[in-house]
């Protein structure tokens, strides 16, 4: 059985990758404060902007490692771009330094906030232009990795269940509204790629075993924020007029294009939002609340 390590396991794409790989792989988890639920599996408090604490791990010798960890909240990122760079950048070092002393493979989740937003459908050849402090540091965080050669970066925009209380995403705050009968404000003339981190736990191990190296946009769908919210409404069965369209003051196109994706692994059909939107229902829990 194959050893995972994965970094940020209480956080939404790590734990979420955990409950995906749980009892198929003899997985590690690792974490800074909250640690996640789930039994049968090796949970390690570890402060990842400490070379010393995270090298100790080397004895885990892990075959893979999936690096979730990284300050995403934007306002957090702003205000105290150190604390930002500490853990989006030196941390990520730190990890790719773990991965090359244990010759482990190495994977990455970036954003599609390394882009600006202006054109949309971005290839992995695009020129990036990151405008927040996230994203700057999570594009340093690539070069970091990418100086290893046996590194994957995944440029994404993921959704799923938040497991940590106060930690709601896009999605689950759309829901807690939509289910208490409350109005949703959701652009659209901002657009963007989402996928349920569901399908793209099996498309990272599809990927790892066949050896994929560099970046890669990990991306199934395009739409606005506006259009995905009604079609959360209509898979949840709530009521879509409580779905408001709003304009942000500024037009955004984060839309990835996955063609390198769909011919490296010899997609045939990729799944709708709607699809992805079902499978994300039948396995949502109320645990955020």
């Amino acid at each position: 059985m194959k050893k995972i390590l994965i970094t940020g396991g209480s956080g939404m794409v790590g734990y979420n990758l955990l409950r995906n790989y749980h009892k198929k792989f003899e997985l590690f988890s690792l974490y800074n404060k909250n640690i996640s639920d789930f039994d049968g599996i090796t949970h390690i408090q570890v402060d990842i902007t400490d070379k010393k604490q995270v090298l100790g791990l080397k004895d885990i010798n892990p075959d893979i490692i999936i690096h979730c960890a990284a300050l995403t909240k934007i306002s957090k990122c702003e205000n105290n771009s150190e604390l930002a760079n500490d853990i989006n950048v030196k941390g990520t070092s730190n990890i790719r330094d773990l991965a090359h002393t244990v010759n482990a493979k190495l994977v990455y989740i970036s954003t599609d906030a390394v882009f600006d937003g202006g054109k949309g459908n971005y290839s992995e050849k695009d020129i990036t232009n990151p405008k927040t402090v996230y994203g700057k540091t999570k594009l340093m965080g690539e070069k970091v990795c990418l100086e290893y050669p046996n590194s994957l970066v995944i440029r994404t925009n993921v959704f799923g269940e938040s497991h940590m209380t106060g930690r709601c995403g896009f999605v689950d705050d759309l829901i807690t509204s939509l289910s208490n009968g409350k109005k949703y404000g959701a652009y659209s003339n901002v657009e963007f790629s989402p996928i349920y981190v569901g399908f793209m736990a099996k498309i990272i191990l599809d990927m790892v075993s066949l050896d994929a190296r560099g970046v890669f946009n990990i991306a199934l769908s395009k739409l606005s924020k506006f259009d995905f919210a009604n079609v959360v409404a209509e898979v949840f069965g709530y009521n879509a007029d409580l779905v408001e369209n709003v304009i942000s003051k500024d037009k955004m196109n984060l839309t990835l294009n996955n063609k390198k994706m769909v011919d490296f692994l010899k997609i045939e059909k990729i799944p709708t939002i709607k699809e992805m939107l079902v499978d994300f229902r039948n396995q949502y829990s109320k645990n955020f609340i």
